[in-house]
């Protein structure tokens, strides 16, 4: 049999060039992880990252209930809960700019329609096979802001948001800070009304929609769906 990631829950996972990643999480017998596989769709081979060329892949670390943004091929990682308690880290992941597979092989077959290619970003091989040499991790400033886990992030613009979450004493946080990718600084945002914890919140036209989560201990259905406006 192949290789395959445990089972979990609470970790992250993104897409990109035709392979989905995940990291982390928190198994069901309460075991926090802390590594880093990828799933190629094309072959349906999983395969483990276990190390990383000019970075260290043990800057992410244990952790479970962080979240990623995408913007422009590179990945933010925020917060989560590691053995030390919820925290404030920020990494950003970059991913490779360009090229084929490690047989040289072009696309596989399907690819080359432009309803499939608007889903591989620009400069990427449908169906690439990433290694750690591709990747890259970096850790990123962010002790302004108190340590969460269970929130959200999302970009839009140049910045990326994170929204929400629980604190250390698992009480929920109403808070949003934006970081600007250009300057690397972070600013904080009032906002009106409550920010829950386990949301899905994704940018819109007239600001961001907050779907779902969970506020103190009340579950809030699916449809609950709020529209909040970002500051100018």
């Amino acid at each position: 049999d192949s290789a395959r990631p445990r089972a979990r829950y609470d970790h992250i996972a993104w897409t990109w060039g035709g392979e989905m990643f995940i990291h982390g999480g928190l198994t069901y017998g309460g075991e926090v992880l802390d590594d880093l596989w990828h799933f190629n769709f094309d072959t349906g081979v999983w395969k483990e990252i276990t190390s990383l060329t000019g970075s260290e892949l043990s800057l992410l670390g244990k952790r479970f209930g962080h979240s990623v943004a995408e913007r422009s091929g590179t990945f933010y990682i925020f917060g989560g809960y590691s053995a030390g308690g919820s925290t404030n880290d920020f990494f950003s992941v970059t991913m490779p700019s360009s090229g084929l597979d490690s047989t040289g092989a072009g696309p596989p077959d399907g690819f080359g329609n432009p309803v499939y290619d608007q889903f591989i970003p620009t400069g990427l091989t449908a169906g690439m096979n990433i290694s750690g040499d591709s990747l890259s991790v970096k850790k990123l400033e962010s002790s302004s802001l108190p340590p969460r886990f269970a929130h959200s992030s999302f970009v839009d613009g140049e910045s990326i948001y994170i929204i929400g979450g629980n604190d250390e004493d698992n009480s929920q946080m109403q808070d949003l800070w934006a970081y600007n990718v250009a300057s690397g600084q972070w600013t904080k945002t009032q906002i009106e009304g409550s920010a829950s914890c386990e949301a899905v919140a994704f940018s819109s036209t007239g600001g961001y929609m907050v779907l779902g989560g969970k506020c103190g201990s009340s579950l809030l259905p699916g449809g609950d769906t709020h529209l909040l406006h970002l500051p100018l």
